[in-house]
């Protein structure tokens, strides 16, 4: 009897023990495929960003629909070498109309875009576009593909990246902020 209770007593140590000290709230994800949870709900672009306090973020805002995004998901190997083993995460925010989750979701799994998603629902369009907006030909809006680097305190430091394909350039504006 006296054994089990040590064996009881050691496995509850064991599990507190690796509960202890992890400054994020996620994951890294340079390998797989994530959604980040209850994205249905956000409302805010802070609302994506906060689980990821304590990372520097690199943000994509694309659509399926978007040639011009898509032509950079081919420099994605590039970006995804220079941030392993470094404190980047990519985090995914589709533009595509409500309804198109399905879509989306195919997309993402067939072109294997290993990082974190959200589907951009109207409310996080409209925070982002408040935030992010960029004239074009006399309009305010946002332009797809427009990528977005999160420091380490959640602060916004560049609404204006470069993209992938811009390599070097990309590289050396993350490497700010490690």
């Amino acid at each position: 009897m006296k054994f089990f209770k040590l064996l009881a007593l050691a496995s509850i140590s064991i599990i507190l023990l690796s509960c202890r000290g992890s400054e994020s709230k996620v994951m890294s994800a340079h390998n797989s495929i994530n959604y980040l949870d209850n994205y249905e709900n956000f409302r805010s672009f802070q609302e994506v960003i906060e689980p990821f306090r304590g990372k520097v973020l690199y943000v994509d805002l694309w659509a399926t629909w978007c040639g011009p995004c898509k032509r950079q998901f081919t420099y994605k190997e590039g970006l995804k070498s220079y941030i392993k083993n470094k404190d980047v995460e990519l985090v995914y925010l589709s533009y595509d109309r409500p309804g198109q989750e399905d879509k989306w979701k195919s997309f993402i799994n067939q072109n294997n875009l290993t990082g974190f998603h959200a589907f951009a629902y109207p409310p996080i369009q409209n925070d982002i576009r408040e935030k992010f907006a960029r004239v074009s030909n006399g309009r305010k809006g946002i332009l797809l593909p427009t990528y977005i680097i999160v420091d380490r305190s959640g602060k916004v430091v560049n609404k204006n990246a470069p993209r992938p394909s811009s390599g070097d350039q990309l590289y050396q504006e993350l490497a700010k902020y490690l």
